[in-house]
C-alpha cells in the first residue's frame, strides 16, 4: 500500500480535483475490465480517497463514482459474471460482445462525469 501510495502521489500532485475524479474513475473502470473488481475497489480506494481529501473533494460522490466504475465489467469475459454470461451466450458474437462492453463503460463514465459529479456534488 505503502508503495502504491508513492507512486500515485506524485502523479496526482498537480492535478485538478475533477481531473482526479475523472482520471481515476476512468483507470479503475479500464483496470476492472482485466482483473477483479474487488480486489481493485479493497487496494485503491483508501489511496485514491486519501488524495482526494487532500484536495478538498467530496467523498461520498467519489466513492459513488468509483463503485460504479468497479461495477461496470462487461468488457471482456474474465472481467465479471455478467461479462462472461454475454461472453457465452450463443445469440450474441465475440465481436458485438467485446463493443457492448466497451459501450457500456463508455457510456458509464461519461453519465459519471456529466451527471454524478455535479448533482452530487449539489446535494452534498
Amino acid at each position: 500500500m505503502s508503495t502504491i501510495m508513492s507512486v500515485c502521489t506524485p502523479l496526482f500532485d498537480g492535478m485538478g480535483l475533477y481531473a482526479f475524479m475523472i482520471v481515476t474513475m476512468t483507470f479503475l473502470g479500464l483496470l476492472t475490465q482485466v482483473s477483479n473488481n474487488m480486489v481493485l475497489g479493497a487496494l485503491f480506494m483508501p489511496i485514491f480517497l486519501n488524495i482526494l481529501l487532500q484536495l478538498d473533494g467530496n467523498p461520498y460522490v467519489y466513492f459513488l463514482m468509483l463503485l460504479i466504475a468497479l461495477n461496470c465489467a462487461y468488457a471482456t469475459p474474465a472481467a465479471s459474471l455478467q461479462g462472461a454470461l454475454v461472453h457465452g451466450h450463443e445469440a450474441v458474437g465475440k465481436k458485438y460482445a467485446y463493443c457492448y462492453g466497451f459501450l457500456v463503460l463508455i457510456a458509464q463514465l461519461i453519465a459519471c462525469t456529466v451527471v454524478l459529479i455535479p448533482l452530487g456534488n449539489l446535494f452534498w
